[in-house]
């Protein structure tokens, strides 16, 4: 059976940190023209997607130092949770239209969506508006999605992204600028499934759908009132 059909009962979000790095060209005013001045600047475009090859490998996996360091080892208890869900790969990789996905197994996907986190970079975007052929343009902008789990911290994960950036940006020894802006950060969060408030949960659910047909999910999203309800709840 397919996870998205299912009715579940969430214990885990992975939240997000939206980060914007962005390159200028330093002396730069103005747009330039390919034709004409291609070749004698070094372009702000070419800077920024250099870095951002540096972020992750050809698998997928994060390779910024110090970007794992604090991620908490998966306890027995949420790999059984896991391994209960059960999902169907094939179903899976047809529903999201892709031929080849980054696990074998449920399992291995189950982790790879709800408890390993993860950079995307979501959208890149220049100061060539129109997208002309002609145009180079004078500053680039690209938006990182960051989904992080437990243990992990938000100030930790900028200062390690910060510090990469500058760093494979100085080894470029380019005339432009760069800099890396937090434009939000949530929080992640771990509830029990043992304990009061998710048992009552759980048999709401069931009272009401007969069936829990998963008893757990790990959500990913910026969910920013989770956190805050289960502080002052207790939960």
């Amino acid at each position: 059976t397919h996870a998205h059909v299912h009715t579940h009962l969430g214990h885990t979000i992975r939240t997000t940190k939206e980060v914007q790095i962005i390159e200028q060209r330093y002396c730069l005013r103005r747009n330039l023209h390919s034709g004409v001045d291609g070749g004698s600047v070094v372009e702000p475009l070419h800077d920024l997607l250099g870095v951002l090859s540096t972020l992750l490998d050809g698998g997928g996996r994060v390779i910024i130092p110090g970007f794992y360091e604090q991620v908490r080892p998966l306890q027995r208890h949420e790999l059984e949770l896991l391994e209960e869900v059960n999902l169907d790969v094939d179903a899976y990789r047809q529903a999201m239209g892709m031929e080849n996905i980054l696990a074998d197994n449920s399992t291995a996907l189950l982790r790879q969506r709800w408890r390993n986190p993860v950079l995307s970079v979501v959208s890149i975007a220049t100061s060539n508006k129109e997208g002309s052929f002609s145009v180079i343009p004078r500053s680039a902008t690209a938006k990182v999605s960051i989904r992080f789990v437990p243990d992990q911290t938000p100030e930790h994960l900028q200062d390690c992204l910060h510090r990469h950036v500058e760093h494979e940006f100085a080894k470029r020894q380019s005339p432009n600028k760069i800099k890396v802006v937090l434009n939000r950060s949530g929080d992640w969060w771990l509830g029990d499934p043992k304990d009061v408030c998710f048992r009552a949960a759980e048999s709401a659910i069931q009272t009401v759908r007969q069936r829990l047909q998963q008893r757990v999910a790990m959500y990913q999203g910026f969910v920013v009132f989770v956190p805050v309800f289960f502080f002052f709840l207790g939960g």
